[in-house]
């Protein structure tokens, strides 16, 4: 085998494995978000990626926790 050919092959494993866990993860309710102005600032700056989780009903809220509806 060349080089060429395993790198091949290592990127095409690495591109399987990512998009198995984003499959994964989407359908366990996890979305991924772009802030796209600077209303979360300063917690977030624009351009910044938000994972978004399910939380289970039980969860407390505070003040201050950023949340996505």
């Amino acid at each position: 085998m060349n080089l060429t050919r395993i790198l091949a092959l290592a990127a095409t494993a690495v591109f399987i494995a990512v998009a198995g866990v984003v499959v994964y993860s989407w359908s366990n309710g996890v979305r991924f978000y772009a802030v796209e102005s600077g209303s979360m600032s300063p917690a977030f700056g624009q351009g910044d990626l938000v994972i978004d989780t399910p939380t289970s009903p039980a969860t407390v809220f505070r003040v201050g926790d950023v949340i996505t509806f």
